[in-house]
């Protein structure tokens, strides 16, 4: 993967390898301080999400995984690289977040829980 995000403690810390930078956002702040703090760029794709009504969750639905992972698969061919089974994305310590429009899922995140406070981006596609 090229991003780690990890939580520590009341912030998310994003790590870029192929731009050597690292992201950290203060969960305790108001939603309106951490959107001062974001780039105009960050501020666009939120309002355009916001916009065209996208739903952000977590998601525990065997049937959605498997529409993750399709898109998942697709993304990873068109790279030009193998990807992993689907078994490897069904690890109890890991969590899938989907971004929906309606119920069309557009896009997915499964995050490792490393402990309470910290996870790992492990895999990401969208169409």
């Amino acid at each position: 993967m090229s991003n780690n995000v990890f939580k520590q403690g009341t912030s998310l810390i994003y790590m870029f390898k192929d731009k050597r930078a690292t992201i950290e956002i203060d969960l305790t702040k108001s939603e309106e301080a951490i959107l001062n703090g974001v780039d105009k760029d960050a501020k666009w794709g939120l309002k355009k999400a916001e916009k065209e009504d996208l739903v952000f969750e977590e998601s525990k639905n065997p049937k959605e995984l498997l529409e993750f992972y399709k898109i998942y698969k697709k993304t990873i061919i068109a790279g030009g690289i193998k990807p992993d089974r689907i078994e490897e994305l069904e690890k109890e310590k890991y969590k899938l977040f989907l971004a929906k429009k309606g119920e069309k899922i557009i896009a997915g995140a499964i995050v490792e829980l490393v402990d309470k406070d910290k996870f790992k981006l492990e895999y990401n596609a969208s169409i």
